[in-house]
C-alpha cells in the first residue's frame, strides 16, 4: 500500500495536476485502486499503465482536467487492462502459431515416424498375441519389415503366404453366404472376399513376425531412425 500511494502521488505529477494533493484524497485514490483493481495488476503493470497512458499508447485522452478522481483512473485503467488482454491475445496467437508449424514440422520428421511405427507395433503385437484380428492401416507395417529385412521371402514363404490369404478368402465367403441365407442383401456387404488378398497375404508375414516374440519391447529396442529413413 506506501509504494502504491507513492506512485499514485507520481500519477497526479505525470499528468499535470496542478494543486497540491491532500493526504485524504491520495489515501481514498490508493485504496480505491487497491481494492478494485488489486486482484487484475501488479504495482510494476500499473506503473506501466501510467507511462502508456501519458505516451498515448492506450487510445484514450489521458488528460484528468485537473480532477484525479476514482473515476478518472478506473478509465485509465480500464483502457490499460483492455490494451494488456489483446497484447496476450496476440501473443497466444503467435504461440499457437509457432506451435502449430513445430508440430507440422515434427510430423514431417524421422523422430515422429520413429514413434507412430512403434505405436503401430504395439497395437499389432497385442493383437497376435490375444489372437484377434489386427489391422495394418496403409500397410505401414508390412512394409517396414520387407524394407529393413527382419522377414525372409522366399518362394516357400510366398506359397505360405498365398495359402493363408486363400483360406481367409474362404472364411469370408462362407461367413458372406451364411449371411445371405439369412436375408441380408449382398448390396450392403462391404466389399468381395477375393479384393482381400493382398491384405491377407501381408498379414501372413507379420503375424509370423510377432509371433517370435513374448515381449513388444524386445522388438521396440531394436528400433532405431533408420527405420523410418
Amino acid at each position: 500500500m506506501n509504494n502504491l500511494l507513492k506512485l499514485v502521488g507520481r500519477w497526479r505529477v505525470y499528468v499535470g495536476i496542478q494543486n497540491e494533493a491532500s493526504p485524504e484524497e491520495l489515501v481514498m485514490v490508493t485504496k480505491f485502486i487497491h481494492q478494485e483493481f488489486g486482484a487484475q495488476l501488479s504495482l510494476e503493470e500499473i506503473e506501466d499503465c501510467i507511462q502508456k497512458s501519458v505516451t498515448g499508447k492506450l487510445g484514450i485522452d489521458p488528460k484528468p482536467y485537473n480532477s484525479f478522481s476514482p473515476l478518472y483512473v478506473s478509465t485509465i485503467l480500464n483502457a490499460f487492462i483492455e490494451h494488456r488482454n489483446k497484447e496476450v491475445a496476440e501473443i497466444r496467437k503467435l504461440q499457437e502459431k509457432w506451435e502449430q508449424q513445430r508440430d507440422e514440422e515434427y510430423k514431417r520428421s524421422p523422430e515422429y515416424g520413429l514413434k507412430t511405427l512403434s505405436e503401430n507395433i504395439v497395437a499389432v503385437f497385442e493383437s497376435v498375441k490375444q489372437g484377434k484380428e489386427f489391422f495394418d492401416f496403409g500397410n505401414v507395417i508390412s512394409k517396414w519389415l520387407v524394407k529393413t529385412k527382419r522377414i525372409a521371402v522366399n518362394d516357400a514363404e510366398r506359397e505360405n503366404a498365398k495359402e493363408y490369404a486363400n483360406n481367409r478368402i474362404e472364411m469370408e465367403r462362407m461367413a458372406i453366404n451364411n449371411q445371405l441365407d439369412k436375408g441380408i442383401r449382398k448390396s450392403l456387404l462391404v466389399s468381395n472376399p477375393e479384393d482381400n488378398f493382398e491384405t491377407y497375404y501381408r498379414d501372413y508375414f507379420t503375424q509370423k513376425y510377432f509371433s517370435r516374440y513374448d515381449k513388444v519391447e524386445d522388438i521396440l529396442k531394436t528400433l532405431s531412425l533408420k527405420d523410418v529413413q
